[in-house]
């Protein structure tokens, strides 16, 4: 979706709290004209950390071969376990556990002009809830609210979900349930 056009002067929701999340919330917030509030509804506190996973796990070979020679361990124990694996199921279930979702990188939480600031600035309004449930005004504006276990709700023009990647992403009943709404 071209949001240069759909979400001009609009309130937006957005459902996430990894990198996807914060960098259209910076986008759309930064880009003059774009939108005239975003919001970012996520179940969890702001997580900074450089990767989605411990950094042994970015080591390559030649970084390994380095390391070795340099009296150093070499090849990870983590990647040397997971090489040995046969099993998909079981590197499956390796990669779940090792794996860190819903991060962001210190240069987009505290970079210059980053996530951090413009939160503190109120210029994007973080809301550390889930989504409970959400409504669509009949006619006219067509606005929609959010409905979060608190008691608490916004009302926006989108809602745009990012929430990241994996079989069964957590927004599917909502998903489907606009779907089914909207015969798509």
């Amino acid at each position: 979706r071209d949001f240069h056009t759909s979400a001009r002067n609009q309130s937006i929701a957005i459902v996430g709290g990894g990198i996807s999340a914060a960098h259209l919330a910076l986008k759309l917030e930064r880009e003059s004209g774009i939108s005239t509030a975003v919001h970012l509804v996520c179940r969890h506190d702001l997580r900074e950390q450089q990767f989605d996973t411990h950094q042994d796990w970015m080591m390559d070979s030649a970084a390994a071969a380095r390391s070795e020679a340099g009296g150093g361990q070499g090849v990870p124990k983590c990647r040397s376990h997971f090489a040995s694996l046969d099993s998909y199921a079981e590197r499956r279930d390796v990669i779940k556990r090792e794996r860190v979702a819903g991060t962001v990188s210190a240069s987009v939480s505290r970079g210059k002009d980053g996530l951090r600031y413009a939160m503190g600035e109120d210029r994007i309004r973080w809301h550390k809830e889930v989504v409970q449930s959400v409504t669509q005004e009949e006619g006219g504006s067509g606005k929609i609210t959010v409905w979060m276990p608190s008691g608490d709700s916004i009302t926006v023009d989108q809602i745009i979900l990012a929430t990241g990647f994996g079989k069964d992403p957590p927004a599917r009943p909502l998903v489907n349930r606009i779907a089914e709404r909207n015969g798509l």
